[in-house]
This record gives structure tokens, sequence and C-alpha cells, in this order.
């Protein structure tokens, strides 16, 4: 995934019908290298567009999208499926549109620019890929040439660009982490994985202060891997915490950068029958990395069954959930305190996608379709849209 792109930028424009902003590129941006700070924005529709829809009130939203490329949010705690934008992604060219949040903001990897088109039928003739930058008020605020390795900090103060250059088969990854606020380079490190005697690095995860990022072992294998570092970002020193805790696997590790705390699961492996891939068997070990004391502690061993995908309360509170390995996908919200997990512990049914303040994000496993669930009250909020197709959700955007 960490790969930069040089591409030319080129036009913009908004149309904005109501809530929903059907986005194009229709204007000259100067600069073809360096990210654009401002762009000449045309709107296409005679009438100017009310101010009250640039406005957006803060918290936190959930991001969904369909197979039209229209995104969706819903605000923490209600339940109504707002469509803010959707992106013109010409089926000439190659490659899916792919979204992530980026900050307060998401940034769309593969947005088109479609320059000219067919006079008969109207579609794009020719275009060029880049990266544009969503506002959640339906707004393309800025382009930049493709690129992969670049990540953000929740509250979007703080920017990760890296860079991977390999030898072989694993890579070393150049990183530099910026404050946009001030425009001041804060840290710049190597993880190069010949020192940490790993898989090629990449960092997935920085703090809202801009004091630690976290980065994994990747590769373009089967291989189950478990590196995960966390880098001190005012002194560039390199912690590998897998070692710590045991890790066999970073997908089975959950870390809350405000609590400052690692949950981890530890069970027994074995080659799977069917497959590639391994299969989880009791006994189940919860293990908790307190990241700032260094502190370990077992919160629990299940002899007898099987389980993956914990997460910890991201609101401090001292609690997790984790994922029965079954075919009824049971999902189970465990105390700190508990030294078994029990029926009373069983919360709902599926597959956790997230988890923001006191509401998950779910997915059925059999038909793939996604709602929100209450840990507190029960509470369940189906979501779905009159497209057919697909719906997925691109993950939770919190506004100041």
């Amino acid at each position: 995934m960490s790969k930069s792109f040089n591409f030319f930028l080129f036009f913009i424009g908004v149309i904005l019908i109501g809530g929903l902003g059907a986005l194009y590129w229709v204007d000259s941006v100067g600069d073809a290298v360096s990210p654009v700070a401002t762009i000449d924005e045309k709107t296409i529709l005679p009438e100017p567009v009310e101010e009250q829809t640039k406005r957006i009130d803060p918290g936190s939203y959930f991001i969904f999208t369909d197979n039209t490329n229209t995104f969706y949010r819903v605000k923490l705690g209600e339940s109504e499926l707002v469509a803010f934008a959707t992106i013109q992604h010409g089926l000439e060219f190659s490659g899916g549109l792919v979204a992530y949040p980026f900050g307060q903001e998401i940034l769309i990897h593969r947005y088109q620019t479609n320059r000219t088109y067919d006079v008969q039928t109207g579609r794009p003739t020719q275009g060029e890929e880049q990266d544009g930058i969503l506002s959640l008020t339906g707004e393309v605020i800025q382009v930049k040439p493709e690129q992969w390795g670049v990540i953000r900090s929740p509250n979007g103060i703080f920017e990760a660009s890296f860079v991977t250059t390999y030898e072989g088969r694993n890579g070393n990854t150049n990183v530099k982490v910026t404050n946009l606020e001030t425009q001041e380079t804060i840290s710049e490190f190597l993880l190069d994985s010949t020192e940490l005697e790993s898989w090629t690095p990449e960092p997935f995860l920085l703090d809202n202060n801009g004091q630690y990022l976290y980065a994994r072992g990747i590769c373009g294998c089967e291989a189950t891997i478990a590196d995960l570092w966390e880098v001190d970002l005012q002194t560039n020193t390199i912690r590998a915490l897998d070692p710590l805790v045991t890790l066999q696997s970073w997908y089975e590790a959950n870390i809350d950068p405000v609590s400052r705390r690692l949950l981890t699961l530890h069970t027994t492996r074995e080659p799977s029958t069917d497959g590639p891939g391994e299969v989880l068997l009791p006994p189940t070990t919860v293990r908790l990395l307190d990241l700032d004391s260094g502190d370990i502690t077992d919160l629990l061993v299940d002899d007898e069954n099987a389980f993956s995908r914990p997460f910890i309360d991201p609101t401090g509170k001292d609690r997790y959930i984790l994922h029965e390995k079954s075919d009824e996908q049971n999902v189970f919200l465990v105390g700190f305190d508990d030294k078994e997990i029990t029926k009373d512990h069983l919360l709902t049914t599926g597959f956790v996608l997230d988890w923001v303040g006191e509401w998950l994000v779910i997915q059925d496993t059999s038909d793939l379709s996604l709602e929100l669930f209450n840990v507190e009250t029960g509470k369940a909020v189906e979501m779905t849209t009159s497209v057919d197709g697909s719906f997925e959700y691109i993950g939770s955007v919190t506004l100041d």
C-alpha cells in the first residue's frame, strides 16, 4: 500500500442538489506537483448554494458508501442516513474508488479527473487519477497527486507521510510527521525491516497529540504477522510491542491511543485443513499492556473457547468485546474484573467493524448487511438505502 504516484492536478467543480453533491473537475489548478491549498471552484448550477448546507454539527459521524459512489453520514446517537456526495468515477478508467477516514475528512484514492468529454455521448474520454479530500459537507476541498502513503491523526492536526523502498522481499519505510497547523516537521525516522528483523513496516495510527505513531508489519503473502511497533515522536524511539505481550498476530490486538492501552488475545493455532490460514483453538488468554507503565496483566484465561478480534472500550471504561470463533459469531462484552466469560456476557451476533462511544458498527456474516448497535441499551438500527448492491462502512470521523 505504501506507494507514491506523480499525477497532474486538474479541474474541480461542484453540483449540490439539496444535501447531495455530484462532484466534477472543471477548472485548472496551477501547481501540478505540490498539494493544493486553494482551488478555483465553479458552481455549475446558477443558484448560489445555501450557506446552511455548508455547515455540519460537531460530533462523531459514521461514514458509509454504496456501489454508486454515494457517500452517507450518520451522526453518533442518531439513525438518519444523510447522503452528502456522489463521486463521478468513470467506468473507462481502471481501478476502483477507495476511501478511508483522513483526519476530519475522507481521503478518496483513485479519484478521477475527467477533462474531456465525447460530444455525442457526453462520456469522458480522457482523465487522470489523483487523490481527493472530501469534507462531510460534500465538497472536495483539496486534491493532490495520487498516493497511498499518508495518514492523519483523528483531529486532522498531524499527518504522517511515508515512502517504502524495497530491497528483496521486505521494504524499509521512511516516515515524516508534520503539524499541519504550523507546517512544522516534528519527526523524521526510518523503519528499517532489517534492523527490526521484521516484515515491511507500515504506519497505521497517529495520536491526536502528535506524540506517538504506531506501525505494523505487512507482506504480500498469507503469513500471520505479529510485528507491532510504537514510535515516540519526541525522541524517535522505536519500541516493539509484540514481544512484550507474546503477540501472535496484530489482527488480534487493539490499541486505544487515548487511554494508552493495548489489548491482545493469545490462542492455540493450527494450520487450516480447508485452505490457507489458521484455526484458532482454546485456551484464550486476554492480555492488557499499559503503554505508559509497561505493566502487563492477564485479564482472564478461557480454557474452553477460542476468541478473536478484541476491541477495548474507546470511552476509557474498563471493558472490552470479543468475537467467539463459531458459526454464530457471538459477540461478548466483558469487564476487566471478570475472570470467566459466560452467557450473561453475550451482547449480540455479527462481525464488529468499529466501536465509537456507545455504538458498534456490526456486519451480518450471512447477508453482509450493516447495523448500528448500542452497547448500553441493546438498541439496533439497520443501515439500508434504496440502492441495490453493496453498502459498505468506510469509518468514523469526529468533527470539533
